[in-house]
């Protein structure tokens, strides 16, 4: 069975990266630009005071959920005050106009506790209301002072049908109106911030950016033709900003970077604030964390309902009882379906007539094979063609060659077809062009257009992984997938003393010989620092080691160290024995000079060679193996395609920059590719009847199809996935009461995969109660969730704790529906954040200081 830690298949911590970082990450995809996430505000001074936080926590939900107060911003979430939570508003109004004004009145009226002033209301600009026709109405508003944005500060108001305030969350600069006058100097040129934001990265460039087009608030600069090694991909755009440092704003500049070194191995998309006063770096957030009808084939029914991968849709939840189990992996077969939009109101068509390449109004797809990023012909990127009128009809097949000519095509036709879908699958939930989604044309509805996402299939910068890069409304994000190491086809066995005799369980490694046949006598590596075995400095035994196959410990360094040192000493191979029980992973490590093969064992096996009172013979074989194409697994698409998605709605791309944010990022686009894949059909296996079984996320890309690519497979069953609210916090070490893929000893709970996939289970059980519950079908259970995870989403506070977060989809179900909204407080509190839970710090990086609550609700009288 071929297993992956989030290590192997990692290339970068970004919150839209699909896989994580584990023990042993895969590094060298930037240089000096993987520079973590920053923002100045949340360094300064506390200015709360102690009256106002007990008065605002005091104020609870009618189930007994407190408000959320913080020191240094202010109230983040406001829960309607009981008795005052209906309109006072007398006015003509109707429609649009009478839901903006009923909005501006309940801040009004909450002006106190939200440390608002009368001007701040009414200079905050409408930027997106949601009024579904059911559930909540939403209205969300960008503070502005002296008619510029001010950065990262929205508050968005809700409402039930009736007019009555349900919440209000977010915040406001909280600054007087004396400050907000005197905060108008930019003294700094924009060409000049640019200077300042790219040397941040690493770069270097000269001040001499030719000015370009506007559009909106923002101005585009020409990039110099001479630059250095990292050079800058796009034009940059950039727009005047306050930034909110403490009691002041400070006049300053959103910049927006997409740079890549010359060979292209290193690439990286950042915003940035930079201050109009000195130039000093106040912000800075990796946005990268992956009329016609037309014929496409597909792994789709005929209905144009995408399989969940090449392997068609049996594959999940997982038919068998343990991981250790196996399925045979066979492919599905394609069909080709007619489609000009799927299911949207607007029938808002794909393509326009007579189009005869994937580029639509809300998708250019192509293959980005050689840098620099972009569609190039010319440097032998793929960007299929009509096979015939208005069809493209490429053979699909999944385990196949992906570097031949009709799998290159056919990729980049499924790439274009599933992010169009998936467009539409979200729209009418929300996500539309007001809300910030990605469109060439936005039709007059609002939003910042000419923004269509550039879908990269087998992208040349990277292996393992996908990721998506998303700037703000009006930037166009970049999607992109890329090939993964084939199937295992190879053998580890003990040859020698005949008592120890047998095959092993194994994983193998994303470096070193890809193919190799070695025998050889196993000698335990001894570096003479404790721990001596880990081999993280060189060997004090090389000569022992030399000429014979070296066992070494997991440990705190790379995988890649650990090997270079025993292929210096002269060892053949290396056998890693892994340091918790029961899995061997695959290594992640992009050492190109390191050439010996290496594997790892389980803990367990390693005990064994290490007890033996004989020397011990290991035969090791790997066969070359074809490499399998991510941009054919729809899990992975619909993963990456929702970062834009959570990243667009949370502070328009800068509002997820916390610790916490990027873990539920990662947490809601596996409840999006969960969403898409999750079947009424799913209760006829025999091990799901319920909603009880284990749903593996990428489990066609990894061949890991209990565990996929996390730590434990989504299930409501305890005994699939164990993990609780507290297992995001570094340190707090996991259950031993179910089978988990990695991660025991809990070091790393608070990286944002594992953060999010505590996040993700969540919703999935409340997603499993929608589907039990008897009031609606298969159909509706869905759309109930879509629409209360976007509604969660337009409601959470930028750089959000999880319990705010929690608090957001609360209160869209609290404006809808109360059975609803039991059904998610039962979810969060069977995983442990019911009333009372505490979240981290919002600036945590360990996620450290975690209370769990099993409290559903508490009704207040």
């Amino acid at each position: 069975m071929r297993q992956f830690a989030l290590g192997a298949v990692a290339a970068l911590f970004a919150a839209s990266s699909f896989a994580a970082p584990a023990a042993s990450p895969i590094s060298g995809r930037f240089v000096s630009a993987d520079k973590p996430n920053f923002d100045a505000n949340a360094q300064a001074a506390a200015v709360a005071t102690t009256s106002l936080r007990q008065n605002v926590e005091a104020r609870k939900s009618r189930f007994g959920f407190a408000s959320h107060y913080d020191a240094q911003l202010g109230t983040t979430f406001l829960w309607a005050q009981k008795g005052s939570s209906q309109s006072t508003l007398k006015t003509s109004l109707t429609g649009a106009a009478l839901r903006e004004a009923t909005a501006r009145h309940f801040l009004s009226r909450n002006a106190s506790a939200l440390g608002l002033s009368a001007a701040a209301i009414s200079n905050a600009k409408l930027f997106d209301t949601q009024d579904l026709g059911n559930g909540p109405v939403i209205s969300r508003f960008r503070q502005h002072v002296g008619g510029v944005e001010v950065f990262n500060r929205d508050i968005n108001v809700m409402t039930d049908r009736s007019g009555r305030l349900v919440a209000i969350s977010g915040y406001f600069a909280q600054q007087s109106d004396a400050a907000s006058a005197r905060a108008a100097s930019f003294s700094l040129k924009e060409s000049t911030a640019i200077t300042k934001a790219f040397a941040d990265l690493g770069g270097s460039v000269a001040d001499s950016f030719a000015a370009g087009a506007t559009k909106g608030a923002y101005s585009t600069w020409k990039r110099p033709a001479s630059q250095g090694d990292l050079q800058l991909q796009s034009d940059p755009r950039v727009k005047k900003v306050m930034y909110a440092l403490g009691s002041s704003l400070v006049p300053a500049y959103y910049v927006e970077l997409s740079a890549a070194t010359r060979d292209g191995a290193t690439q990286a998309d950042y915003a940035y604030v930079v201050s109009a006063a000195d130039g000093s770096v106040l912000f800075r957030m990796n946005q990268e964390a992956h009329d016609s009808a037309v014929t496409y084939r597909m792994f789709a029914d005929k209905n144009g309902v995408p399989f969940d991968s090449p392997m068609g849709n049996g594959m999940v939840p997982f038919k068998k009882d343990l991981p250790t189990q196996t399925v045979k992996r066979t492919d599905a077969a394609s069909n080709l379906v007619t489609v000009n939009s799927v299911g949207i109101s607007t029938n808002d068509p794909w393509l326009a007539a007579g189009a005869t390449t994937p580029v639509g109004n809300n998708v250019s797809a192509y293959l980005d094979l050689a840098s620099p990023n972009g569609f190039q012909a010319r440097r032998g990127d793929v960007q299929p063609t009509t096979t015939s009128t208005a069809t493209f009809d490429y053979p699909l097949a999944g385990d196949v060659d992906p570097s031949t000519d009709d799998a290159k095509k056919s990729a980049v036709v499924n790439l274009f077809y599933m992010n169009n879908y998936l467009h539409d699958l979200w729209y009418d939930h929300g996500f539309n062009e007001a809300a910030g989604n990605a469109q060439t044309s936005n039709f007059g509805r609002g939003g910042v257009e000419g923004d269509p996402i550039l879908a990269e299939g087998q992208d040349y910068s990277g292996r393992n992984n996908a990721n998506m890069s998303t700037p703000a409304d009006g930037g166009s994000p970049r999607m992109q997938m890329y090939l993964f190491d084939g199937l295992v086809k190879g053998d580890v066995s003990i040859t020698a003393p005949a008592s120890l005799a047998g095959k092993l369980t194994f994983g193998t490694a994303g470096f070193g010989a890809s193919a190799f046949d070695v025998t050889g006598t196993v000698v335990l590596s001894d570096d003479g620092t404790a721990p001596t075995g880990d081999t993280c400095t060189a060997p004090v035994n090389a000569a022992a080691l030399a000429g014979n196959i070296a066992l070494i410990d997991r440990g705190s360094c790379d995988f890649d160290v650990k090997v270079k040192f025993a292929q210096n000493a002269g060892a053949t191979a290396v056998i890693v024995a892994n340091n918790v029980t029961g899995s061997a992973i695959t290594m992640g490590g992009d050492d190109t000079t390191v050439t010996i093969p290496a594997v790892m064992i389980t803990m367990e096996d390693g005990a064994k060679i290490k007890a033996s009172g004989s020397p011990v013979t290991v035969h090791m074989v790997k066969e070359a193996a074809l490499d399998l194409d991510g941009t054919l697994d729809e899990s992975v698409i619909a993963h990456e395609y929702f970062h834009h998605v959570s990243n667009r709605l949370v502070g328009n791309a800068s509002g997820l920059s916390n610790n916490q944010g990027g873990g539920m990022g990662e947490g809601w686009s596996d409840v999006a590719a969960l969403i898409l894949s999750v079947r009424k059909k799913d209760t006829d296996v025999a091990n799901n009847s319920d909603w009880q079984g284990a749903y593996a996320m990428g489990g066609y890309v990894t061949g890991e199809m209990y565990y996929g690519i996390r730590r434990a497979p989504y299930s409501t069953d305890f005994a699939k996935n164990p993990l609780t609210f507290k297992h995001i916090e570094n340190g707090v070490a996991l259950p031993t009461t179910a089978p988990l893929a990695f991660g025991q000893d809990g070091a790393s709970n608070a990286e944002v995969h594992n953060t999010g996939e505590v996040w993700a289970n969540m919703l999935w059980e409340a997603y499993a109660g929608f589907l039990k519950d008897g009031r609606y079908n298969f159909k509706q259970a869905k759309a109930k969730v879509q629409d209360y995870v976007i509604a969660g989403l337009k409601m959470t506070p930028n750089a959000p704790t999880l319990v705010e977060a929690r608090d957001a989809i609360l209160a869209a179900a609290d404006a809808t529906d109360d059975a609803d909204f039991m059904i998610w407080a039962t979810a969060f509190a069977k995983r442990g954040m019911g009333v009372g839970a505490v979240a981290p710090a919002r600036n945590s990086t360990t996620n450290s200081g975690v209370v769990e609550s099993y409290i559903v609700a508490t009704p207040t009288p």
